[in-house]
């Protein structure tokens, strides 16, 4: 099934940019699975404001900023319009060059 992946920045609350693409499945031979690739989640608008913020040595200042700045993925099936997946991106600058850390959190319907 193909899928649309739309992916939304958003600054302040206000959305800046979307960027929504259609996914088709590829066969994967080795694992005997169909996957998804999505190159590219970010938009230049996001790449710009990252690579900004990694030449910022105030890792005070660089997170102030990165809180106003989030992400939202929704995949949906592109024939029946069903959500398949809901992903929230919260940035934030570790201490650590080149670290990596993340949080995962379970969206609900309340």
């Amino acid at each position: 099934r193909t899928v649309v992946c739309a992916t939304r920045l958003f600054a302040r609350g206000q959305q800046v940019v979307e960027k929504v693409v259609l996914m088709c499945p590829q066969f994967d031979a080795r694992s005997g699975r169909y996957t998804y690739g999505l190159q590219s989640m970010m938009g230049e608008y996001a790449l710009s404001v990252v690579e900004v913020l990694k030449e910022s040595h105030d890792f005070t200042a660089a997170n102030t900023a990165l809180r106003s700045h989030t992400m939202l993925q929704v995949v949906s099936d592109m024939g029946t319009g069903k959500t398949l997946l809901c992903i929230a991106y919260i940035f934030e600058v570790t201490h650590v060059p080149n670290a990596c850390s993340h949080q995962i959190y379970r969206l609900v319907n309340c």
